[in-house]
């Protein structure tokens, strides 16, 4: 039985990420498991918001009660600096995370076009391996710092969500 070209793409894919773009994630393995931490934190930070207004609006208007508004208003104030500054951690470690890895990327495939042999290397040419160097790890570095936080992220939102 033959596979169609879609599950052949997908199959190659699969394969791909799995023996390329794992081992340099597996590196930094501890410091994007904090970052994905923060980001359950922050996320769970944002929940209380609903409640806190149905309080807001049922009870402290009504009973103008002044003494909870102003420590509703602290700790809502309090959790937002706290997700704010939480949220920077998280981006500031996914970068550096990005950089890393797209620099160990780099490194990687420079030594590979060092190994190369002279033939090869003047089939090709200079220009042509370096450019590929250069394109394809900036589109894999868009993948990383844009694609794969943001997933987990939506992931999250709607699991959580749910609750």
């Amino acid at each position: 039985m033959a596979m169609n070209k879609k599950t052949s793409d997908f199959n190659s894919f699969i394969f791909l990420y799995k023996k390329i773009v794992l081992k340099y994630l597996f590196f930094y393995k501890y410091r994007l498991f904090l970052g994905c931490s923060i980001i359950l934190l922050t996320s769970a930070m944002i929940l209380p918001f609903p409640l806190f207004t149905k309080r807001l609006i049922d009870d402290i208007i009504p009973h103008k009660d002044y003494t909870e508004l102003g420590i509703l208003i602290g700790l809502i104030l309090f959790i937002t600096v706290s997700e704010k500054l939480l949220s920077y951690i998280e981006q500031t470690i996914f970068f550096q995370v990005n950089c890393k890895i797209m620099l160990r990327l780099r490194k990687d495939l420079l030594s590979k076009i060092g190994k190369i042999t002279l033939q090869e290397y003047n089939k090709m040419g200079a220009n042509y391996l370096f450019s590929r160097i250069n394109d394809d790890v900036g589109k894999l570095q868009n993948i990383f710092a844009d694609s794969f936080v943001n997933i987990f992220k939506r992931i999250y939102y709607c699991f959580l969500g749910q609750i």
